[in-house]
């Protein structure tokens, strides 16, 4: 598989590579978190912010082109309450290699056949295809485990803080009705359907334990159980008796005098 060159990229300045990738260029961008937008990570086992991609495109939200162009743009995102991480701010990532790597800067440039390409320090661009059909795979050798472990750092170093109870008390409300859903499911007994199950009462319990690490303890109402109404059964029905069938006597006809008769 052939690795592609990458190079440090910035808001302000960047350096080209020498390797053409296909596919349209792809603007350059900040990382922003909203205080309101955290996961659970299973593995980890602690709540995780979720990060979003903003593209900085000229004459969009306020973006100029030109050095510092992308101010305005970070002072609506700020306005709106939104984190904005600075593109020079320490990065975990693992190299080519699969070593664990602490470095600066989270966006990396790429030469495209249409133009700059810029992407996040974890990705690792793939070509499918052939000829004009070709295209770039950002996605499928993502490094996601150094990206939870970058995300878990801006916490840990207070650059990100921790969520809110209330905040918490809404993805957990989620989950619980993720569970209740699959618990509805279960109803036929089916073995896959129960793990299911475990899984996500397993899932809701470890949310409970990170939450309670922080010193958030949420208090969710205990799910009522639904009372079973049994309807009566109808009375069987009687098979229909077959009537008499009733005789009336024939009145005799009318008999009109014919006068002279």
């Amino acid at each position: 598989m052939h690795t592609f060159q990458r190079s440090k990229a910035s808001v302000s300045k960047a350096t080209i590579s020498s390797d053409l990738l296909p596919g349209k260029p792809i603007p350059k961008f900040l990382l922003v978190h909203s205080p309101a937008s955290w996961e659970f990570h299973p593995t980890l086992l602690r709540w995780l912010p979720r990060i979003k991609r903003q593209p900085i495109t000229p004459g969009v939200n306020g973006c100029k082109a030109g050095r510092n162009g992308h101010l305005p743009l970070v002072v609506s995102l700020r306005e709106r309450g939104f984190i904005v991480i600075d593109d020079d701010a320490k990065v975990i990532y693992h190299d080519e290699d699969g070593d664990l790597v602490e470095d600066h800067g989270y966006m990396v440039k790429y030469d495209g056949q249409r133009g700059a390409m810029y992407a996040e320090i974890w990705a690792r661009p793939a070509i499918l295809g052939y000829g004009r059909n070709a295209s770039t795979d950002w996605s499928s050798q993502y490094d996601v485990a150094g990206f939870d472990l970058w995300r878990a750092s801006l916490v840990d170093e207070g650059l990100i803080r921790q969520p809110s109870p209330a905040v918490l008390a809404q993805v957990m409300d989620r989950q619980q009705s993720r569970a209740d859903r699959r618990l509805k499911e279960a109803h036929d007994g089916a073995p896959h359907i129960q793990r299911h199950v475990e899984g996500e009462k397993a899932t809701l319990a470890a949310m409970e334990v990170a939450s309670a690490e922080l010193g958030v303890v949420t208090r969710r109402p205990a799910a009522q159980k639904k009372k079973v109404v049994v309807k009566a059964a109808k009375p069987e029905a009687k098979p229909p008796t077959k009537k008499r069938a009733r005789t009336r006597k024939q009145a005799a006809p009318a008999t009109t005098e014919v006068p002279g008769a």
